[in-house]
């Protein structure tokens, strides 16, 4: 006959049969949803990110937490993020860049995008570092507590077998005691009490007996109480301290800056923290570091951490400028002049496109200002302009210029030879008033600084309008006169506007995502801004035209540096108009009425760097009060939960000038 934990245990593997088969087939991904997922896919690598988005969404949704999709999960939440991030939306990406390291920690990318690929680093050494913490911290816990049970079901047996113990002693001495009283012969038996009958006495001896009994094993018990109260309160006040010292597993770096105040970069990843500061348990190797600061400039290294050691680093920034490089032009109409040069642009052969708005034409030079050819005159024609003030060029090197007083935007290849044009004056879509900027980006969409129109329109690479944005005011995504256009790698705006005397960042499809500036002279104020170009650090650069130079922000618009000043000499301006770089990020600035253009080189970022290493002692890793029972010592704690004193023992010292990029040993 079946038992009945037979037949539990039959019962148990057939219900959990039914609810597998119940369930599991609402957590498979028919063929319809791997297809969603390789659109997607086909999507992103074509650029398309905001079609892919909602695709993936909608995948992510599906199979977010299945037990058996982390893999597929980890994947598309990746791609999800990424494209998030491709279009301006900073916190879905994030979000979703968590949702992949919960999914698989160990889930490894080749981002070919930079800045993209240290967000990834970041958010994964937040989760990853994170839920390892909380491991330790709950497993040591439970160590502590089953040490705290095992301690006292130890001391309870131990106090319970010296109680049985000495119950055991105090039978076996009334036993004894029994014994001797029989033993003793009836002559010594006791004479009658003093006034009482023979009989009377005896009755009485037989009555004391068995108290007495009684009293001798109370005695025995409360001396064993004492003895054994006094044992259990020796054991505890009686303990070992064992202290354990292994080899410390990670170093330390300290990092300091004259001035201080830089923020301090590990790894790719931003630390919090400003100089001076202490980045500790490090992993041995070598690790980049990076120190920013406003005014001074970004300075990169890399630092050696060694086991035990602590890594003093100690920089001297030596901030940084542009330095003027040569320049050409000069008031005229002859090959090598121009007359009051606006928009400039760079392609990537290194040759320079100006708009030569006095002269009513597009001219062409190499990077070292040697005249390549030129074309264009006054008038409305395929090759005619009418003040062109933008000029941009796309991938393939055609050339798109913002013939502003026609209200058109003209494209041409590099030798100049037409090829298309968009554009009437007015208001409607595919309508201009004046435009003074024009940009491309990387998928040959054409964006353009609708002046007099305060907007932004985006057209197609066959001229078809995608979409709009703007209105008059200075409210986020208005404009006032809005003049240079800029994008960045990521596919985001930059736009300069000429009467709110700021920039303005948009997505790639206008939502705002910050502003900057005021009017004014200060750093980081503008009067009348024009020219504005993005290089592959998105770092941005403004011709602050009435102000006379030049300014450096960071992508959020954090000031860097300015350089200019009114005059006609090497690196000053009378109204900077246009800026652009080439691809050794030399920077050219049309220098409108001084009828040239400037090429600034960066200086050598270099600094002064002091480091040395000092040795700390062993981390003691174990500090515990060992009961009595051998069973109560536990582990040992998680690695990184305490650690050893400093000692101080500089073992390594140098003082020399290094440049960007070198490694610190």
């Amino acid at each position: 006959m079946m038992s009945w934990a037979v037949l539990r245990r039959t019962a148990i593997v057939a219900v959990g049969l039914v609810v597998w088969f119940t369930i599991a087939p609402s957590f498979s991904l028919n063929a319809q949803d791997q297809d969603a997922l390789q659109r997607a896919r086909r999507l992103i690598d074509n650029g398309e990110f905001e079609s892919a988005i909602p695709l993936l969404e909608g995948y992510v949704a599906k199979i977010r937490g299945v037990a058996e999709q982390k893999k597929s999960l980890a994947e598309a939440g990746y791609l999800l993020a990424r494209a998030c991030y491709m279009v301006g939306e900073d916190a879905k990406s994030e979000a979703n860049l968590r949702l992949v390291f919960e999914a698989d920690p160990g889930y490894t990318v080749q981002e070919a995008n930079k800045n993209f690929r240290m967000r990834v680093e970041r958010i994964r050494a937040e989760v990853v570092g994170a839920s390892r913490t909380k491991i330790e911290q709950e497993t040591l816990k439970r160590e502590r507590e089953n040490n705290a049970i095992m301690q006292k079901k130890a001391e309870e047996a131990w106090k319970a077998a010296e109680a049985k113990r000495a119950a055991e002693e105090a039978k076996a001495e009334a036993k004894k005691a029994e014994e001797t009283k029989e033993a003793k012969p009836e002559a010594e038996k006791p004479t009658a009490l003093p006034g009482k009958p023979e009989g009377e006495a005896e009755t009485a001896k037989k009555g004391k007996f068995p108290w007495l009994i009684v009293g001798a094993v109370a005695v025995i018990g409360i001396v064993a109480a004492v003895l054994l109260s006094k044992k259990s309160s020796d054991t505890t006040q009686t303990t070992t301290t064992t202290t354990t010292t292994v080899p410390p597993t990670t170093g330390d770096i300290t990092v300091a800056s004259t001035p201080s105040g830089a923020k301090v970069a590990l790894d790719g990843s931003d630390t919090g923290k400003t100089t001076p500061c202490t980045l500790t348990n490090i992993n041995p190797g070598s690790h980049g570091l990076v120190l920013e600061l406003t005014g001074y400039g970004r300075w990169t290294g890399s630092v050696q951490v060694n086991a035990g050691q602590t890594a003093n680093v100690n920089v001297t920034l030596a901030g940084y400028a542009y330095a003027f490089v040569l320049q050409w032009g000069g008031q005229g109409s002859g090959n090598d002049q121009l007359w009051n040069p606006a928009g400039i642009v760079a392609d990537a052969s290194g040759s320079v496109f100006i708009a030569d708005s006095g002269n009513y034409r597009i001219s062409k030079f190499d990077s070292q200002g040697n005249y390549l050819r030129r074309w264009g005159s006054n008038g409305s024609g395929n090759y005619q302009f009418r003040r062109p003030l933008g000029v941009a060029v796309d991938s393939s090197g055609d050339v798109y210029v913002a013939d502003t007083e026609n209200s058109r935007i003209i494209k041409y290849n590099t030798n100049g030879d037409y090829l298309d044009q968009w554009g009437t004056r007015g208001s409607g879509n595919l309508q201009f008033n004046n435009p003074n900027g024009v940009a491309v980006d990387s998928a040959g969409n054409i964006y353009v600084a609708d002046t007099e129109n305060h907007r932004i329109q985006k057209l197609s690479s066959r001229g078809e309008t995608l979409a709009q944005w703007g209105s008059l005011g200075n409210g986020n995504g208005q404009f006032n006169s809005p003049s240079g256009i800029a994008l960045d790698a990521a596919g985001n705006l930059y736009v300069t506007e000429l009467n709110n005397h700021r920039v303005q960042k948009l997505s790639s499809s206008g939502t705002y995502i910050a502003k900057w500036g005021s009017q004014g002279s200060g750093n980081g104020q503008f009067s009348s801004p024009r020219g504005i170009a993005v290089d592959s650090s998105r770092r941005v650069y403004v011709a602050d035209s009435n102000n006379n130079r030049v300014q450096k922000f960071n992508e959020d618009g954090v000031f860097m540096t300015q350089w200019g000043g009114v005059g006609s000499g090497s690196g000053q301006f009378n109204q900077a108009w246009g800026v652009t770089l080439d691809s050794s990020g030399n920077v050219y600035v049309t220098d409108y009425a001084n009828h040239r253009v400037q090429k600034f080189r960066i200086t050598a970022n270099t600094a002064s760097v002091r480091v040395t290493y000092s040795t700390r002692g062993p981390e003691d890793r174990s500090k515990r009060t060992s009961p009595p029972s051998p069973v109560l010592r536990g582990p040992l704690p998680k690695k990184g939960m305490e650690t050893g004193d400093a000692k101080p023992d500089v073992i390594k010292e140098e003082s020399r000038k290094v440049k960007t990029g070198e490694t610190i040993r």
